[in-house]
């Protein structure tokens, strides 16, 4: 998603700081200092990650002292949503084409 983040941030001309970019979850810590930010914010990504708790530990690696990390992630949200599977790299849905 950071590559989408980027070109919609260009076409409007803005220039976030931290920059976005992409990374493993379990890896963060190496692309952001420690204690560094005040909020870090995950949603419904956890679920995609080979080691959540070695995401969970890196994002709060780069939390500052009295920091938040925001998990925002729903049950069976797959489920919910009437997910059936991927074909050919495209996410399917009940309602066609998410």
């Amino acid at each position: 998603m950071s590559k989408v983040y980027d070109e919609l941030l260009a076409k409007h001309g803005i220039v976030p700081y931290p920059r976005t970019q992409y990374s493993m979850v379990e890896r963060v810590h190496d692309i952001f200092p420690e204690k560094y930010f005040d909020v870090v914010h995950i949603q419904n990504a956890l679920d995609h990650c080979a080691h959540p708790m070695v995401g969970i530990l890196s994002m709060l690696k780069t939390l500052k002292v009295q920091g938040k990390l925001l998990l925002f992630h729903g049950t069976n949200e797959a489920q919910n949503e009437n997910w059936v599977e991927f074909i050919n790299g495209i996410l399917m849905s009940k309602r066609g084409v998410s």
